[in-house]
């Protein structure tokens, strides 16, 4: 409507070594599974449960955003892999990273964190977002973001826009807001 000309994105040529983007969607599917059942059920994720109702958000809300937790723990998520996914797998979703110090890996998104999946235009997680619990000390600051892989690109990816496309189309209105709460709260009051 405003003439302004769309950037043409030519995308990544992922390396001959890599992850087929089918698997990286199913072990990124797995862990969205993973992270949400873990808020639901773990004891570990009482404190995150309160934290999500303290701020205002429904059950609802978090089943329909899958909404999980991710422990302190750096192994949590590696461990629950074992015999489904292997760590190369993990770390082509970049959800796993390699150690510095040795031959093992890490989780990349741990230390007490709420993960809010990132989903594409078809609905299907691509990364996270995950935001530190109150109380809680890092280096790695309050929030962290998924890093750039081949099937998600930050820099091209509108958060929300699967949830919120039908309605866009049909009120040719779209509202723009800043964080990943600041979607979901919305979708939440319809």
């Amino acid at each position: 409507r405003a003439g302004l000309k769309m950037p043409k994105f030519a995308g990544r040529r992922p390396s001959e070594s890599a992850v087929p983007k089918t698997d990286v969607f199913d072990v990124l599917a797995w862990a969205e599974n993973e992270f949400h059942r873990c808020l639901l059920d773990s004891q570990m994720a009482a404190q995150a449960r309160g934290y999500l109702k303290e701020r205002g958000f429904t059950a609802e809300t978090i089943a329909k955003f899958k909404i999980g937790f991710a422990p302190h723990d750096g192994q949590w998520l590696l461990n629950r892999a074992r015999g489904k996914f292997t760590p190369q797998q993990l770390e082509a979703a970049k959800i796993a990273r390699r150690s510095e110090e040795g031959d093992g890996y890490y989780c990349f998104f741990r230390q007490n964190r709420v993960m809010i999946p990132i989903r594409n235009e078809k609905g299907r997680c691509v990364s996270f977002g995950a935001r530190l619990l109150p109380g809680f000390q890092t280096d790695s600051g309050k929030y962290i973001n998924g890093f750039d892989s081949d099937v998600y690109s930050k820099s091209n990816l509108l958060f929300g826009f699967d949830a919120a496309r039908d309605a866009i189309r049909k009120s040719e209105t779209a509202i723009l807001v800043e964080g990943y709460t600041d979607v979901l709260i919305p979708h939440q009051f319809g």
